[in-house]
């Protein structure tokens, strides 16, 4: 359980307190200057001094925060606009009765983003830029709807004779649109039994 102090910081930290924070102290800046123009306060030049850093550094702070605001909501915005697929590789063994099978290494796209995609194809990418494309039996084209996906097992030996000895990078699949999506980087060469 989070103690109070802990989830007091963590809201002190936040950019909207900070925000509050920033245009309050730019605020007292202006009263105290028009205070000081309008005689009811004298100020030394030291004063004056101060006030106008904590006056420059608040207005810093407030175009930061605005700047960095705004590059959040165009991120947001991209994020709804434009495609979004997980690709992961990983190993698995299917239980059969007492006995495992042998490895097969599954690939899958998930799409994570806020609209449909096809994807149209799907292969992993080789040292030297070169692609390995799989074309049979990988159920392309499909159309994922959000939050759907789309899995592609292999078996070890399949995969190994695909290599022909070349190292695998990572996984990829390609929508319609000619985008190519791809996994994390691969450490299955132990696995394949590549050097």
């Amino acid at each position: 359980m989070e103690s109070i102090l802990h989830r007091l910081t963590k809201r002190i930290a936040s950019e909207d307190v900070v925000g509050w924070v920033v245009a309050f102290l730019a605020m007292l800046v202006v009263i105290a200057f028009a205070l000081s123009f309008t005689g009811r306060v004298e100020w030394t030049p030291l004063q004056l001094a101060s006030l106008s850093g904590i006056g420059t550094t608040a207005v810093i702070l407030v175009i930061w925060l605005q700047f960095k605001s705004q590059a959040k909501q165009i991120e947001l915005f991209r994020k709804t606009i434009e495609p979004e697929i997980t690709v992961t590789a990983s190993v698995a063994f299917m239980g059969m009765g007492e006995t495992l099978s042998p490895p097969l290494i599954i690939i899958t796209a998930a799409n994570t983003g806020n609209k449909p995609v096809t994807l149209s194809s799907c292969g992993i990418e080789l040292e030297n830029n070169e692609m390995l494309h799989f074309t049979r039996s990988n159920g392309l084209p499909v159309r994922l709807r959000v939050g759907e996906a789309h899995v592609l097992p292999l078996t070890v030996e399949e995969l190994k004779q695909s290599l022909n000895g070349k190292k695998p990078l990572h996984a990829w699949f390609g929508d319609a649109t000619g985008r190519k999506y791809n996994s994390k980087p691969w450490h299955i060469k132990e696995i394949l039994g590549i050097q």
